[in-house]
């Protein structure tokens, strides 16, 4: 998904952004190519058709049909941007004879197609307005790519001179374009806003130089040095001892899409019900575990499980596998301003939490995030909070969730709380809800929304609820008012 600078935002972009130089790949990406075999090229991401020389057919929705001809003509120019500017990074670094075995790749780029036919497709091309694309996916975005449909989706805007104004110049509808097909190749977000959540912990690296998958509006040597290892993870190349990054600042050595000797973990949830582990180590995957949530385990969210001593530590001195004082196991794992944590005990997950910080945030973006899921009483539960740079905190509990397609998570719930404090520390809102209405009723129709008030005693109908169902609530009141512990 690629932002851009509209007038409101542009100062606070600017400086999130202002160092955010550097490359990585998409973990969804990698799961596909570390799961299929070499060679498959049924899948979501382009990548793998290309680099087989198959066709790529796309098909194109947009009402600005006096555009249409210059969208047709521009969409195989988009992808090969990718293959050119890689191609380019490699002979201004006068490597050509280190990568002979990609340059036919590359020289030949990617043959995209027009069809008619949807289910021809693994692409469809949404060219839409602006205000449209900011309307469905938030305020600020200048394109996106679903990956949660298949085919893939990919929205562009139509409105050429109203973004670049906007934007002060300082991207293009075709930087845009170039960096949306960044995502469907699998190479992941840059900005700081984004780059923690889609970039994967262990297939990315962050130091080098500035990237069109952050604010740049050309390929540049850390798009061409993520590309080459997309490609190697996908032609299953070591590429013998290793080689170095394109980027004169880059000390790396990359192996199998891997830093070399880069060891570590990487966890694959299914639903937040099944974890899988996954460990590797010199750029090659050594072992895969599946663990399961302890449905029935009595803790709540706030007990922590405290490592007593490190058995496992990254170049960074960063602990990626520690033991507990009562038999817990801990992995971890780390992407940019983002920390992974899976606690299991006797073979079950206690708790898989999320952390993320952002020193550098300013005005209301969060300058932490925590989630965390555990088990209780037979039920999946989450709780996940955020605290902002203004002391201004929201917290929230779901118990219950199942995978479904209630919401935007793709997760059902049978109950949920949230409580919002502002700055100095006062409740401002108390909502309470659930879904599916039927599963959990507790409130009649007109409550079932955010509610203003200063008493918490006020809307629910306590006599509806079960003993159990008091119980519980009076415990989720207890959790959630103790933030300064969730925050630690």
């Amino acid at each position: 998904m690629r932002r851009f600078f509209i007038l409101l935002h542009i100062l606070i972009f600017t400086a999130l952004c202002a160092h955010a130089n550097m490359w990585g790949l998409q973990s969804d990406f990698i799961d596909e190519v570390t799961r299929n075999p070499r060679g498959n090229t049924d899948t979501l991401y382009l990548l793998a058709p290309i680099v087989a020389g198959e066709p790529i057919y796309y098909t194109l929705h947009t009402d600005d049909f006096k555009n249409t001809a210059r969208y047709k003509a521009t969409i195989p120019q988009f992808f090969n941007a990718w293959f050119e500017g890689t191609l380019a990074q490699i002979k201004q670094a006068g490597r050509e004879e280190e990568f002979a075995d990609i340059i036919p790749i590359l020289t030949r780029g990617a043959d995209v197609r027009l069809t008619e036919n949807d289910e021809q497709s693994r692409l469809i091309v949404h060219f839409i307005p602006l205000k449209k694309i900011q309307e469905k996916f938030g305020k600020g975005v200048a394109g996106c790519v679903d990956s949660s449909q298949r085919p893939l989706h990919m929205y562009l805007p139509t409105n050429r001179l109203r973004f670049i104004l906007l934007s002060f110049g300082l991207q293009t509808q075709t930087s845009v374009s170039v960096h949306e097909v960044g995502h469907t190749l699998g190479v992941s977000d840059q900005y700081r806003r984004a780059r923690a959540n889609n970039s994967d912990a262990l297939f990315s690296e962050d130091t080098g130089a500035p990237s069109i998958m952050d604010k740049d509006n050309v390929i540049t040597c850390d798009d061409a040095t993520g590309l080459i290892n997309a490609i190697d993870l996908v032609r299953g190349t070591s590429r013998g001892e290793g080689w170095k990054g394109l980027c004169a600042s880059d000390v790396h050595t990359y192996q199998n899409g891997l830093t070399e000797n880069r060891t570590g973990y990487r966890f694959i949830t299914d639903g937040y019900q099944h974890i899988t582990l996954e460990s590797y180590q010199n750029g090659k995957r050594v072992s895969s575990v599946v663990y399961d949530v302890d449905l029935r385990n009595s803790s709540s969210p706030f007990v922590r499980y405290t490592p007593v001593s490190v058995e496992q530590a990254d170049a960074q001195g960063r602990p990626i596998k520690a033991v507990g004082s009562d038999g817990e196991t801990f992995f971890y794992s780390y992407v940019y301003n983002a920390q992974t944590e899976l606690i299991v005990k006797n073979g079950k997950i206690k708790q898989f939490n999320r952390n993320l910080r952002d020193s550098k945030a300013k005005g209301a973006a969060p300058v932490y995030q925590r989630n965390t899921f555990f088990g209780q009483d037979g039920k999946l539960c989450m709780l996940s909070g955020e605290h902002k740079a203004n002391n201004e905190r929201e917290v929230q509990f779901l118990r219950g969730i199942q995978p479904g397609e209630a919401n935007a998570a793709g997760y059902t719930a049978e109950q949920a709380i949230t409580r919002m404090f502002d700055k100095t520390g006062t409740l401002q809102v108390y909502l309470r809800q659930q879904a599916p209405e039927s599963t959990f009723p507790l409130l009649t129709p007109q409550d079932n929304n955010t509610v203003q008030q200063e008493d918490l005693s006020f809307k629910i109908k306590t006599a509806a609820l079960t003993a159990e169902q008091k119980e519980f609530n009076e415990q989720l009141d207890n959790w959630l008012f103790n933030l300064k512990d969730f925050f630690n």
